[in-house]
């Protein structure tokens, strides 16, 4: 169980490395630097396939995001009773303001599930 949890540990960490170098690259694609340097293309050919591959690379970049982000709304879904249960106990827990130990482990198991649900991305 550790390793299929360290797996996908790995598995959503290279996730998040992706779609931020996606992020990163996409706002190069639309920084001004680049946007002018196509401007000045005279091949009016480039500058529209250059405006086309832009907004492509976009939406994949979008879609792949979406897809990565469905996947843990399924976690969440399987998981929500779990957590909407952890959330009231902490509630109770904080209200009531007794029991410093019974408030961190509440909290404890609130954030144990969250990370069930979306590990590190």
């Amino acid at each position: 169980m550790e390793k299929v949890m360290s797996q996908n540990e790995s598995f959503n960490e290279i996730n998040k490395q992706l779609l931020d170098k996606m992020r990163e690259q996409e706002e190069k694609l639309r920084s001004s630097k680049i946007q002018l340097a196509f401007e000045k293309e005279p091949d009016i050919a480039k500058r529209r396939a250059f405006l086309e591959e832009r907004n492509l690379y976009r939406a994949k970049w979008m879609e792949l995001e979406t897809k990565i982000l469905k996947n843990h709304a399924k976690n969440l879904k399987s998981l929500a009773p779990d957590l909407e249960n952890a959330i009231e106990k902490l509630e109770v827990e904080l209200q009531n303001v007794k029991n410093t130990v019974a408030i961190l482990s509440t909290i404890n198991r609130v954030t144990s599930i969250v990370a069930r649900i979306v590990p590190r991305l």
